[in-house]
């Protein structure tokens, strides 16, 4: 169930706006995972900061094992939501998967509603405000929503 925004971007010229159309895929969404330990992507090019470290290797179901070289954070365009950074995000450039742990953002304080095939994602801080949304894609669930790459500049956005 792929889904489709607009977001329109406002240059330094009057005369020129320019309009990008985001779209989450199979091959971009992130998997929201209640296995996971860690926030996990193999992109280094999503990190808008990030840094060089030794972290515990991964160790798969399958026994396969991965060896981070740090971590860092990236932000995400979630609709009707907005901007957001996610941080304590691992660089393993071996797992070819981007996962969002589940575990590890109910116990920064979030509540986790999965309902209908629908997610939820409520800061508790904030009554309950939803700050991430996911859906049902067979037996995953993906975050509704993109990465926004570091080498672009989304100053002033505006998304309609």
């Amino acid at each position: 169930m792929p889904w489709l925004s607009i977001l329109t971007v406002f240059t330094s010229s009057p005369a020129l706006q320019l309009s990008f159309y985001l779209r989450s895929d199979y091959e971009d969404a992130w998997i929201l995972d209640s296995g996971a330990t860690q926030h996990m992507t193999c992109r280094r090019d999503f990190f808008w900061n990030f840094q060089y470290c030794q972290l515990n290797s991964i160790f798969l179901a399958n026994d396969t094992k991965h060896t981070p070289y740090g971590k860092g954070a990236f932000k995400a365009f979630l609709p009707g939501i907005g901007e957001k950074m996610i941080s304590n995000v691992w660089y393993v450039p071996t797992f070819k998967k981007k996962l969002l742990s589940l575990v590890t953002i109910r116990q920064a304080g979030y509540q986790v509603i999965m309902e209908d095939g629908i997610v939820k994602i409520n800061s508790v801080k904030q009554s309950l405000k939803t700050m991430m949304t996911g859906y049902e894609d067979g037996k995953l669930l993906r975050m509704k929503g993109t990465v926004i790459p570091r080498h672009s500049d989304f100053a002033g956005v505006v998304t309609t």
